[in-house]
């Protein structure tokens, strides 16, 4: 009988990320995402995606968007 058949096995800790605004780390499964040009941003909750969504309308100049000039 193999004596390793019962035994309890540990859980695998999820990968973690950072959130883009706060840094709260949380699972990579869960939170929010938003593709960039070059990255996907992760974030903890709706709050700190809607500040990074004002950061970057703040942010953009006219000449981000020219066809809105």
């Amino acid at each position: 009988m193999d004596p390793n058949k019962f035994k309890r096995h540990d859980p695998e800790e999820p990968e973690h990320v950072s959130c883009h605004v706060c840094l709260k780390e949380i699972p990579s499964s869960s939170g929010h995402t938003a593709e960039g040009v070059d990255y996907i941003y992760h974030f903890c909750g709706v709050e700190c995606l809607e500040e990074w969504k004002q950061k970057e309308k703040r942010d953009e100049g006219p000449l981000d968007h020219p066809e809105d000039v």
